[in-house]
């Protein structure tokens, strides 16, 4: 019987919230593990959002800054997520504002990853909004100081998104596309896209040629018989089929 030279246990052995066996993580595959699973939406073992962003914060904080600008930027072009990419880039930017991130802050690196993490125009008012909803921000100027990079990203980005891109998206949201323009002052590359931006301003951006746009029109039409509105419903799915195809 070993007196001395007793059995080498796991440092990393511990047991889970049903007391089953299981690892410690790093802080690296911690961060990892919860943005590959993350959906924030409630779950059984997760009960709330909320949760789910306070076990983000939390692990955002442990681990170096560029390790989570590449995350955000692997987990949007790779991954195909949406919302958590936007999340680590603004809580990594209110932990810089805090004081509580450890590592060097690159404030290029910042600024070129979260202009990566946005690839559709509605995306400009998700980052914004998720800014104003992690700062507990609710007055009139929820958005007013803006980080420097997440203010010239936002601005960059608009340069990506044509006119149907930018009608497509353009929502009667609570933080809407032209608050996004006028916050972030992009300037134009040319003619061209100074009068996209006005119209933007002016509200007056042609209207999307989108499924939800043409059958929201033929929806309010009246038919003489159901039928005729089930071919009118029909006729348009194919001439849509067939523009989309033609389109690619």
């Amino acid at each position: 019987m070993a007196r001395f030279n007793e059995k080498r246990t796991n440092p990393r052995k511990t047991s889970n919230h049903e007391g089953g066996l299981a690892f410690t993580l790093t802080p690296e595959m911690n961060l990892y593990s919860q943005v590959c699973t993350a959906s924030l939406q409630p779950k059984f073992y997760e009960p709330s959002t909320q949760a789910q962003l306070s076990c983000l914060r939390a692990a955002i904080s442990k681990v170096d800054p560029e390790l989570v600008c590449k995350l955000a930027v692997y987990a949007r072009e790779k991954m195909y997520l949406r919302s958590v990419p936007l999340v680590l880039i603004i809580e990594l930017l209110k932990n810089f504002n805090e004081g509580n991130q450890a590592g060097k802050r690159d404030p290029k690196l910042l600024k070129k990853s979260t202009t990566r993490v946005i690839q559709r125009a509605d995306e400009i008012t998700e980052i914004l909004s998720y800014f104003a909803h992690a700062n507990e921000r609710t007055s009139v100027k929820k958005l007013g100081k803006l980080p420097n990079a997440l203010k010239k990203a936002v601005a960059d980005s608009f340069h990506k998104f044509d006119e149907y891109q930018l009608a497509k998206y353009n929502k009667d949201g609570a933080i809407k596309l032209r608050d996004a323009l006028f916050l972030t002052h992009p300037k134009p590359l040319d003619e061209k896209q100074k009068d996209l931006f006005k119209k933007l301003v002016d509200n007056n951006l042609a209207e999307p040629y989108t499924w939800e746009v043409e059958f929201s029109k033929l929806g309010q039409q009246d038919f003489i018989s159901v039928n005729a509105k089930n071919r009118a419903f029909s006729a348009k799915w194919e001439e849509m089929i067939d523009n989309w195809i033609e389109y690619e």
